[in-house]
């Protein structure tokens, strides 16, 4: 987490950067950006970000000077060092367009939401306003992070899609299906048994026979569906299957529980939700 202001919002990694750089002009002010940072058109603020690799264009010039070497081969040998500087100024104005960006993300976001928004809200905010100002670049406008956030967005998206047609591929669903198939048959059975024994007995607990009677009518719904479902794709497997008996298990266990079951696999546990909804 990064660092908190005054106000208590935290600082960009631009704003770092502003700050340093600030501080260090205000310590030591460069004499209207002199020799090779003058030379190249830089900024003050250029400059200081960019110290380092100019101080190495600087040396190299005064190597190549003492040696004799003409302005055009002393350009020549320091070729490479001036593209180090170019590529940090490069470096310098995304930061500096990243900060910007963050400010406007954020003023965005702040007027889309309410201002008692939670964390997960502005989160979700933040990243649809994010993708939303991706898009509307050209590929070739993108930053990094820009990128790797299409890259992610799309990455997501083929992921629901291709989870979809799982879903709807016989292939995927006839285990799945059997297994509560097997599952309400043997509640069914269970329920039917209970009935006949208290109307055996004839015990007078009104309550009971009217849960049980209420509870073998959904059975018999749902056992009906999965038959009709399961018609379409070949039948139903048996129940002593492997993968059916698994997902049997997992399923009279609850999803609660079965979460917690080193048996249940999470594909399994997946496979049961799609078919339960």
């Amino acid at each position: 987490m990064g660092a908190r202001r005054g106000d208590g919002s935290a600082m960009t990694r631009a704003q770092w950067l502003w700050a340093g750089a600030a501080f260090a002009l205000a310590a030591s002010p460069p004499p209207a950006r002199a020799g090779v940072a003058e030379d190249l058109g830089m900024s003050d603020a250029e400059a200081v970000y960019c110290e380092s690799e100019v101080a190495q264009v600087e040396n190299r010039l005064r190597i190549f000077r003492a040696q004799g070497l003409s302005p055009a081969e002393q350009r020549r040998r320091n070729a490479g060092a001036e593209e180090n500087v170019a590529d940090c100024r490069r470096r310098f104005h995304e930061l500096r367009k990243a900060d910007e960006d963050d400010e406007a993300v954020r003023a965005e976001v702040a007027r889309r939401l309410p201002p008692n928004a939670g964390e997960v809200q502005r989160d979700r905010a933040e990243r649809e306003v994010r993708l939303e100002r991706a898009r509307a670049k050209p590929r070739s406008a993108l930053r990094d992070d820009e990128r790797k956030l299409l890259t992610a967005e799309e990455e997501r998206v083929h992921r629901e899609r291709a989870e979809v047609e799982r879903v709807r591929d016989p292939r995927f669903r006839r285990p799945a299906v059997s297994a509560m198939l097997c599952l309400h048959q043997r509640q069914l059975s269970r329920a039917r048994t209970e009935r006949a024994e208290v109307e055996r007995l004839g015990i007078a607990d009104k309550n009971r026979v009217y849960y049980l009677k209420g509870e073998i009518r959904r059975l018999e719904e749902n056992v009906a569906g999965e038959r009709e479902e399961l018609s379409r794709v070949g039948g139903p497997l048996t129940c002593s299957e492997p993968r059916v008996a698994s997902l049997e298990r997992c399923a009279a266990m609850g999803s609660a529980r079965a979460r917690d079951d080193e048996m249940c696999s999470s594909e399994e546990l997946q496979e049961l939700v799609h078919v339960l909804h």
